[in-house]
């Protein structure tokens, strides 16, 4: 999870770092006059979880408070990089003279954390580092143990930057080591560190990447508007069952249990030449509440050839399973075919009550057009399925 610039920024100053004096707007009226309160020229930067907001023109240098409400008010309601701009941040612009990189993130073959270090800084900065290898250091260092001043002055002083500014630098990635352990990161960003005519340093822009999986430890975050902007409103339904849920856009419909399983089953429809519309896992003992809920969501879907369904259960159960499917069937009576692989942990009954409901409601059930066993491997199995449905891939 991307927090929003100003949400990281907030996250810097409490560990000491400076970054430029800014408010956030939601209308232009509001960015008028914050920039009036300011007084000076300011950048209005649309709040988007997102990078590349610079070559995207989500980034506007304002010289006036009019100029501020007018690019406010363009950047508001517009869309960057697919996500609406519902928040810009004032912010007054830096006199800068230099701009220089620092971030931490993870070595994954390593296992340890990066502290990354360029004289170079800036929306180019992967660019020129690929360029200019000279002007990028890196230090892996230990987890539990922040990187010492004296390594990180050395790795300063390789990439030719003032020693003047060694000190300064040296703090804020001691500071950054420490976001990056407290707030379970995946990565923490300072581009472009900005150099002032005064020699000061700030952090004109943040960046702090959460783990998904560790957010349930900083509850006094509140990333309600990063979920918004980063996941679709049947994401955001599900999540809130229970139920792991992401669209990838194609049209063959996934509903799986396990994760493996599930990857596996993308993996399969694309080499088979289509494209799995989304990844669904209903693994990992869901009651048949939520296992209904996820068909409800599948069902409701106009924009599927096919569902392809695999459950092979462990943890959870068939019966489970068949409860919520036919609740979620009778509901919807669908109109588009169905192909079920089930087995497992009470198999038996799992599909008694499919075939009980299979008569009870032909209709409604004509639509499932196999229920075959765990033992039919996968890829055979979506491979009937893709080709039946159609014609061939």
């Amino acid at each position: 999870m991307r927090l929003l610039e100003y949400k990281a920024k907030e996250i810097f100053r409490k560990y000491g770092i400076k970054t430029p004096e800014g408010k956030v707007a939601a209308s232009r009226s509001e960015a008028v006059s914050i920039a009036k309160e300011f007084g000076k020229p300011v950048v209005v930067k649309a709040q988007i979880p997102y990078g590349g907001r610079g070559k995207a023109g989500a980034i506007r240098v304002s010289n006036t408070p009019e100029d501020a409400g007018k690019n406010a008010e363009a950047l508001l309601g517009s869309k960057v990089r697919g996500v609406e701009v519902q928040k810009v941040l004032v912010e007054e612009k830096m006199d800068m003279v230099k701009e220089h990189y620092v971030a931490v993130t993870i070595d994954r073959r390593e296992a340890t954390p990066l502290l990354m270090v360029s004289s170079m800084g800036g929306v180019e900065v992967e660019e020129l580092t690929e360029k200019h290898p000279d002007r990028l250091a890196m230090l892996r260092y230990d987890l539990f143990e922040k990187p010492l001043p004296y390594q990180i002055m050395r790795i300063v002083g390789e990439v030719g930057i003032d020693m003047k500014l060694a000190g300064g630098i040296t703090g804020y990635a001691v500071a950054l080591s420490s976001i990056f352990r407290d707030y379970d990161c995946e990565i923490v960003e300072i581009n472009p560190l900005a150099v002032t005519k005064q020699g000061e340093l700030y952090a004109a822009d943040a960046v702090i990447n959460i783990d998904d999986d560790a957010l349930f430890r900083h509850k006094d975050l509140d990333v309600s508007d990063e979920k918004i902007a980063t996941t679709t409103e049947r994401e955001r339904e599900l999540a809130k069952a229970g139920v792991p849920y992401i669209e990838i856009g194609g049209d063959i419909g996934c509903v799986v249990n396990g994760a493996g399983m599930s990857i596996t089953t993308l993996d399969v429809l694309t080499n088979l030449g289509v494209k799995p519309a989304n990844f669904c896992d209903i693994g990992g003992g869901k009651s048949a509440e939520q296992i209904e809920k996820a068909f409800d969501m599948m069902l409701a879907r106009k924009d599927l050839k096919v569902i392809v369904v695999s459950f092979h259960a462990g943890f959870s159960r068939c019966d489970y399973f068949s409860e919520g499917f036919i609740k979620a069937m009778k509901k919807a009576q669908p109109n588009l075919p169905i192909y079920i692989r089930l087995g497992g942990a009470e198999e038996v009954r799992g599909k008694e009550m499919l075939n009980q409901a299979f008569r009870e409601s032909p209709d409604v059930f004509k639509v499932v057009k196999k229920v075959v066993s765990p033992e039919v491997p996968i890829e055979e199995f979506i491979e009937n399925a893709v080709k039946e449905t159609l014609g061939g891939a």
